[in-house]
Order: structure tokens, then C-alpha cells, then sequence
């Protein structure tokens, strides 16, 4: 079985080196009970690593070059997290085993009584894909080399090893995250049964930072039952794979790995909270699926690609709902920025304010040329400030100066002049704009993904990483702003205006 460890030092080579050779051992020998696994069917590198050296020493080098400085506070923080040596600096969370087939993602609470687990039986049906997703935390100094152990047993008989390689780590406030590769699930009637797994979280110091034991039951069917109780996120299901509701279509091509997400929520494709929750579930599910490499996103209405945020769901609303609407806008814009498919904007339409911001999430954005749609960032026209991740965003994609002006003026490009800023990369006749997406898709698919996914990632990463430790406060933030008297007010007039204009 190969991983990959994206590790944020840049020994990309050496770690895909250890991958290449990491593989699964079939055995038929009991595997005796020790609280880190590392046996002879790992192999020997001969790779001496450098000392480690704590935080407070990686901080303290260099301390007069202000460049080495801040890239050194966008990797490690600003210090250690949780002072108190007597909590553990590695602490594991939560263990979710993820599949876009099941009622839901099942999720192991690893805070509290792990015994509690040993006791507990997970179902999972045969054959299904999945995916395991860790939630862990790191308190002091920067652990290097983490990696998840997976041993399965059956009556007693250990039948599977599985090492994901999950990378090398800095203290921080907000949980890390580490999704493993893809795996298909047993299937036959000689595979179905109860299966004992023994966990562990280590890193390349051998150090047992947790260990638990739980039960998995491979099935003929997934036990609804089973999933009401263990699961903590409901997934959408619906009778396809991918939902193809009044909102949004996705037809996933498997003959190319590519797929086709429409807008089709009229008249503009306007982004409301059912909207958000749609487009992310199926950024998910597209995510978790191997046969899937690359995304087109476009509109099925016309003239319009999205009209941005819903008004309706920041005028006269609760505290609570503007809460609820503003993290599934956050969580839209974290699994289309970081998605490590190849996404492509194919911009059939006017495209203002949240409309411009996920078209700059893509990769390669393609537009109708049609000097009468425009597309930008124009919250301020409204009176509403674009939050810190908008700006990021832009300016990544036009610099920082345009980004200036932009978000100052609340600027509204034609076609012409987003080619110009470089807010779009190609304009093309409105009936090519698909077909032209669909040529520029192969190109970016003719680069291997790790290769890609790791740049992608590189370039990134900060971003992503600033939105998630600064989540909640964003979110307090936003709903203190727009419940306020006078941009409540501002949103009428708008809304007004709107009005009298559809008259």
C-alpha cells in the first residue's frame, strides 16, 4: 500500500522514498502485544535523522532575517499551544472511517474511555471505498515522522498491516487533519465476519502516542441501526452517487475521471445555506472518489455563472443562522480551495462577489467573452467588508495592489479587463466555454497527480491553514457585522433596489 507524506520541511523526496517500499504483510503468526508496532517487514532505510531540536530553538535561529521569520511563524506558530508538560504534546481526537456509499461517516471518540471501544462493533459493508480521516493535536514541539498503524486480526490470526504516513507537524490551537489514500473494503462471502484492529499513533521516535483496540464487521449490507448510533455527521444521500437535485448536477465521466458540476438553482445560482451544504457534500463525495481526478464547474442558467452570497439569508435572520450560513460558506470554500483535484472554472456568465470567489478557488478559470458580464469582489458596494480569506484569495491570484484597489472600489471587471488583472486566464466564445474547459482539463491531467497535488498544496496551505485557526473568531466576526443596525439597514435598501429593478 503506497501514502503520501506531505511534509512541511520539504523532504518530499526522502519520504516518498520510504513510501515506495512501506507494504502491507499478510501473516499468519499472532503478533504479540506491544504498544508500538515496528517488525521486520519494515525496511531498513539506513537514514540517520538530524538531532531534533525543540520549537523555542528553531525560533531563536536566524532571529534577525524578518523573511526566514515569518515563514517560520506561518509553519510553527507563534509558540507552544498548552504549556503544562504533564498534558501529552501529541493528543489524538477523533478517528472517522469515511465513505461516500454509507448513511454516514463512522466516528470514533478517542477523549475519553478507550475500552469503551474494544466493546463496540463498527459495520461496514463489503467492497464499498473509504477512507480514514485523524483528528489530532499538537500542543508543544514539533513532531516529525507521524504515522498511523493499522493491525486486523481474525480469531485471533493477524491478516492485514496497514502504515499511513501522516508527516511532520507544529504546535497549533486548531486540531490538524490527515486523510488517507483511498482502500476498497473486502468483499465474498469468505471475507464477511467480525474483525479485531489494534491502532496506533506513533512517529519516528517510536513514541506510543495512542493505542486503542475496536471491532469492525464486514457485512453483506450496512446496518442502519449501527450507523444511527455511531454516526456524527450525516451525509445527503440520495438514489445516485452524486446528487443531481433542482440546485446542482454532477455527471462524472468515468471513461476521463473527469466531472461536470452545473449550478441550476434560478434564476442566478444564488449561494444560500441549501445551496452551500449541496455544493460541499458533492465536493466531498468527489473528493473520496479515485475514479475522479479533475472538476468543471459551470452554470446551467443563462447569462449567469452565480450571483454570490443570498442576501435572504443575512437580512432579518438570527444570530444563529447567520452563524449556521456563514461556516457552510467557510466549509465551501475550504473543500473547493483545497481540493486536490484538478478544478476548472468554466465562467458561462456574470459572476459578482461569492460567484468570483469560488471561480478564483480553481485551478484555471475560463470565460465567456462577453464585455457585458463582469466578475469581482463587490461587497463594499453593498456595504459589507470582504473577510480576510476573500482577500487572500485574490490576491493570490492577482497580487496585492489590483486586490487593493479592487476590494477598496468594490470593482466589478468586464471581461477584457479581468483578462488583463489576471482574474481570469482565457476568454473564449460563450458556446465554447465548456468545450474549452474540457481541453484545458486534459492538459492539467496529463501532469502526474502526486506531483501536481503536492505543488497545489505547497502554494496553498498557509492560506487554508489561517482560515482554520481563525475559524470561530471569523465566524463571530461576520455575525456581529451583519446583524448590525445599520448593514441590516444597507442590505434593505438593496433589496429594495432589487426589486424595483425586476419590476
Amino acid at each position: 500500500m503506497l501514502g503520501l507524506d506531505v511534509c512541511e520541511f520539504g523532504g518530499q523526496f526522502l519520504e516518498l522514498l520510504w513510501l515506495t517500499v512501506c507494504y502491507r504483510g499478510i501473516m499468519a503468526d499472532k503478533e504479540k502485544d506491544v504498544p508500538v508496532v515496528e517488525d521486520e517487514d519494515e525496511p531498513d532505510l539506513n537514514y540517520q535523522p538530524p538531532a531534533q531540536k525543540s520549537l523555542q530553538e528553531i525560533q531563536d535561529l536566524d532571529k534577525d532575517d524578518e523573511s526566514l521569520n515569518k515563514y517560520k511563524q506561518t509553519l510553527l506558530g507563534s509558540g507552544p499551544v498548552v504549556a503544562d508538560p504533564t498534558i501529552p504534546n501529541v493528543q489524538v481526537t477523533r478517528l472517522t472511517l469515511m465513505c461516500d456509499q454509507a448513511p454516514g461517516p463512522i466516528t470514533m471518540d478517542l477523549t475519553g474511555d478507550l475500552d469503551v471501544l474494544k466493546k463496540k462493533n463498527f459495520t461496514m459493508k463489503e467492497g464499498v471505498d473509504y477512507r480514514v480521516k485523524i483528528h489530532f493535536k499538537v500542543n508543544r514541539d514539533i513532531v516529525s515522522g507521524l504515522k498511523y498503524v493499522h493491525l486486523t486480526y481474525r480469531k485471533g490470526l493477524r491478516v492485514d498491516k496497514a502504515v499511513y504516513m501522516v508527516g511532520s507537524y507544529g504546535p497549533r490551537a486548531e486540531e490538524h487533519e490527515f486523510m488517507t489514500p483511498v482502500e476498497e473494503a473486502p468483499k465474498g462471502m469468505i471475507v464477511r465476519g467480525s474483525y479485531h484492529i489494534k491502532s496506533y499513533f506513533t512517529d519516528d521516535d517510536k513514541t506510543d502516542h495512542l493505542s486503542w483496540e475496536w471491532n469492525l464487521h464486514i457485512k453483506k449490507d450496512w446496518d442502519s441501526a449501527d450507523h444511527g448510533r455511531t454516526c456524527a455527521l450525516q451525509y445527503y444521500v440520495s438514489s445516485n452517487k452524486y446528487s443531481s437535485s433542482s440546485k446542482i448536477k454532477v455527471d462524472l465521466d468515468s471513461s476521463t475521471g473527469v466531472a461536470i458540476m452545473q449550478f441550476q438553482s434560478p434564476p442566478v445560482n444564488s449561494l444560500s445555506l441549501d445551496f452551500l451544504t449541496e455544493f460541499a457534500i458533492n465536493l466531498e463525495k468527489l473528493e473520496l472518489d479515485r475514479g475522479c481526478r479533475g472538476v468543471i464547474i459551470t452554470s446551467a442558467q443563462p447569462k449567469v455563472f452565480s450571483a454570490g452570497l443570498d442576501i435572504l439569508e443575512m437580512y432579518q435572520k438570527s444570530p444563529e443562522h447567520c452563524a449556521e450560513f456563514w461556516k457552510a460558506v467557510q466549509d465551501a470554500w475550504l473543500k473547493l480551495y483545497g481540493s486536490t483535484k484538478v478544478t476548472i472554472a468554466a465562467i458561462n456568465g456574470a459572476s459578482p462577489a461569492g460567484g468570483c470567489l469560488l471561480a478564483m478557488c480553481c485551478d484555471y478559470r475560463i470565460m465567456a467573452d462577453n464585455p457585458r458580464y463582469n466578475i469581482g469582489l463587490n461587497e463594499t458596494q453593498l456595504g459589507i467588508v470582504a473577510p480576510f480569506w476573500f482577500k487572500d484569495t485574490m490576491a493570490n491570484v492577482v497580487g496585492h495592489r489590483e486586490t487593493e484597489k479592487g476590494l477598496q472600489l468594490g470593482l466589478l471587471y468586464n471581461t477584457p479587463e479581468a483578462l488583463k488583472i489576471g482574474l481570469v486566464d482565457e476568454l473564449v466564445p460563450e458556446d465554447k466555454v465548456l468545450s474549452a474547459a474540457t481541453v484545458t482539463m486534459t492538459k492539467w491531467l496529463a501532469i502526474p497527480d502526486h506531483a501536481r497535488q503536492i505543488s497545489k498544496s505547497m502554494m496553498r496551505k498557509p492560506t487554508i491553514d489561517k482560515l482554520l485557526a481563525n475559524r470561530d473568531a471569523d465566524t463571530t466576526n461576520f455575525v456581529s457585522f451583519i446583524t448590525k443596525d445599520s448593514i441590516q439597514k444597507s442590505l434593505g435598501i438593496y433589496m429594495e433596489m432589487l426589486k424595483k429593478k425586476r419590476s
